[in-house]
């Protein structure tokens, strides 16, 4: 056995090893626990790593933790750590030290879903998230005498699955961002004065970390590793800034590049997307696709460019969309249950019109890609018309808008309503003409789902008939209207509480009832969220079902309907974007400055209609400005959708307390928390 160990070391840290095809090291410690597992597969009986039959009549008990095997290595200890609230290891958040991370390698660490994070002299401590089978028990044991200078005891913590999924992307990531960028010192001479751009070079395919394509495929594939909806090359008399946009908010993507930089990074990407590279006084639009390994699977990334001349040069965005991603599902967009009834009714039954509203990056795409591929459509002729196809749905015929070529929304349109529709998507209402038409066709008795941009649900009517569309065939068409907004999660992790002036309190709308109730929090920054504070956004939702006294005042118009709309409709149980995002706030799940940024203010007859959970009415309510106080200690930013969000992962207690609290509590070497 110990011939066997020599081998593998050998083999695993001097010979040379092949690549992986995620571009890692390939891991013979990982192969060689697969083949003994394919060998033992057929066993009845199981086996350790020496071969001999494992005990399986008397369980461990915390009486034979540390007691040394026949081999002169220690049993391991089993311990289970419940979610009843308890914290997780600290060592989780503020940072595992990296010679506890060497014991393992990525590749056994994602495979058998396992993460050390703390050891001493005799024990070292892994993370799980099931309770681990004796196989697995004694392969661990194996590995970690393998890479450890003395034999140790593991134990192993089960925490919550989603809590181990994100530490293991933290800790042990498959591709290493920082690997997949040059140094700057490598870049040095690439941009240099004299360094100019050649088409002919970069045509040549060298993907090469040295140059310019390979450094711009490097930035590609970090953009998706990062889960980046953009990236933003932008020229400055100083320095070219690329950036990359998470979740709604910017970072950097590498140390800023000299200005020379921008003329050869450009044209490569203007080569990828067939663009003109001599052309650079003038807007470009392309788009181009590639296949990038990531988490084991090649996804298909389609990039978007938007090429757009500045005082200091060309500049470029990218807007990323995976076309592998499945489609969206009613039910995981998280949408309160008056909002989910309501989406429910209009993928059930055709006809009306729908009108979604909300800023660019809200997830209105996401939300009607989640009616639509719900939709029947083996007996339904759906057809969409968007600029451009986002999410792309089996069974439904998608258009994409081309201005270039004459094909507008207002064209598509006339085109789509001769084919005999059942239910038609214009990915925008723009202008007069596209407005009009959209009347038409659902007074006609086709279901037309459209956007508009508009603050919140009452504006929607005011912009619509401002575009010149009839108050009364407006209120005739009009079924339903949902305004929507994307909110950033709190990390659960390092976020603390905050006590707010009641001042401010009181300008954002919460009432003086419910101001001791308030358990607000501010953003951080830790390991496990990229030192933002926030890790995931979810969406929160106004909806504003038109029922028949709704018809009736939009009919009769005038130059106070959205008012008095917003008023009936709030009485007929909307609730305001502002009011669900203090809701929010209250429970600690996002931040009263993200609340006071992203949701309008209610006017004050609204707030006084509005009910809150104790049953009183608001009143008293000041016309100040919004929020500003900021927190200093982090910038927050990180689609599952939802505006009762559900409940984090809960938090666990480390195992020495437990163990000092109540060694009764083990049970056959596992603590259930009960």
């Amino acid at each position: 056995m110990s011939r066997l160990f020599q081998k593998l070391r050998r083999r695993d840290s001097k010979l040379p090893v092949a690549s992986e095809p995620g571009g890692g090291r390939r891991d013979y410690i990982a192969d060689e626990i697969r083949k003994r597992r394919q060998r033992r597969n057929n066993d009845a009986e199981a086996c350790d790593v020496t071969g001999s039959p494992i005990v399986t009549g008397p369980a461990i008990t915390p009486a034979a933790v540390g007691r040394p095997s026949t081999l002169g290595m220690a049993i391991p200890s089993l311990v289970v750590v419940g979610d009843r609230g308890e914290s997780i290891p600290q060592e989780l958040t503020r940072g595992i030290e990296p010679s506890v991370l060497r014991t393992l390698t990525p590749q056994i660490a994602h495979e058998f879903g396992v993460l050390p994070f703390r050891m001493d002299a005799t024990t070292i401590s892994i993370a799980v998230a099931h309770q681990p089978s004796l196989k697995l028990q004694s392969e661990m044991q194996w590995v970690i005498s393998l890479s450890a200078d003395r034999p140790r005891r593991p134990i192993f913590v089960r925490i919550p699955g989603p809590v181990l999924a994100q530490c293991l992307e933290v800790y042990y990531p498959l591709h290493r961002n920082q690997q997949l960028l040059p140094r700057a010192t490598e870049l040095a001479g690439l941009f240099s004065a004299g360094h100019a751009a050649s088409g002919a070079v970069l045509r040549q395919p060298d993907p090469g970390p040295a140059t310019v394509r390979g450094l711009v495929n490097g930035i590609l594939m970090k953009a998706v590793y990062r889960g980046a909806s953009d990236i933003l090359f932008e020229c400055f008399d100083a320095e070219f800034r690329i950036r990359y946009k998470v979740e709604g908010e910017c970072e950097y993507a590498m140390t800023p590049l000299p200005p020379t930089a921008a003329g050869q990074i450009v044209s490569v990407v203007k080569q990828y997307a067939k663009l003109d590279i001599a052309e650079s006084e003038k807007s470009q639009d392309g788009l181009f696709e590639m296949k990038i390994e990531y988490k084991g699977e090649l996804k298909s990334i389609q990039f978007r460019v938007a090429i757009r001349p500045t005082i200091n040069g060309e500049g470029c965005v990218i807007r990323l969309h995976d076309n592998s991603e499945r489609r969206p599902k009613l039910e995981a967009i998280g949408a309160d249950p008056r909002t989910l009834a309501a989406l429910r009714r209009v993928r059930d039954h055709r006809g009306g019109l729908v009108l979604f509203s909300g800023p660019t990056g809200s997830g209105k795409t996401t939300t009607l890609a989640a009616i639509l591929g719900e939709c029947d459509s083996d007996r339904e002729n759906i057809i969409t018309i968007e600029d451009p196809v986002e999410i792309r749905l089996p069974g439904v015929t998608q258009s994409a808008v081309n201005e270039l070529k004459g094909e507008t929304f207002a064209r598509m349109l006339k085109t789509a309503l001769r084919v005999s529709p059942d239910r038609i998507l214009v990915g925008e209402v723009r202008d007069e003409e596209t407005a009009q038409l959209v009347i038409k066709a659902a007074l006609t008795g086709h279901q037309v789902l459209s956007t508009v941009h508009a603050r919140d649900a009452a504006t929607v009517t005011t912009r619509l008939i401002e575009e010149g569309v009839s108050a009364f065939n407006l209120a005739s068409a009009l079924t339903l209207v949902v305004a929507q907004r994307l909110l950033n999660r709190l990390c659960e992790h390092c976020s603390r509480p905050v006590d707010y002036p009641v001042e401010v309190l009181l300008a954002e709308q919460f009432l003086p009832e419910e101001i001791a109730t308030i358990r607000a929090r501010e953003p951080r920054g830790c390991s496990m969220c990229h030192g933002k504070g926030t890790y995931g956004r979810f969406a929160i939702y106004e909806t504003m079902i038109v029922s028949d006294e709704l018809r009736t005042m939009l009919a009769k118009g005038g130059a106070s309907v959205e008012e008095a709309l917003r008023r009936l409709a709030v009485r007929e149980g909307m609730t305001p974007l502002r009011r669900r995002g203090l809701d929010l706030v209250k429970k600690g799940t996002v931040s009263l400055q993200q609340v006071a940024e992203l949701t309008p203010l209610m006017p004050a007859d609204v707030l006084s209609i509005v009910h809150f959970e104790t049953g009183a009415p608001a009143a008293g309510v000041r016309d100040v400005p919004a929020l500003g106080v900021t927190s200093g200690n982090g910038d927050g930013r990180q689609i599952a959708a939802t505006s009762e969000p559900p409940a984090p992962p809960g938090h666990l207690r480390s195992v020495e307390s437990t163990w000092a609290e109540d060694p009764a509590a083990f049970r056959d070497g596992w603590l259930e928390i009960q």
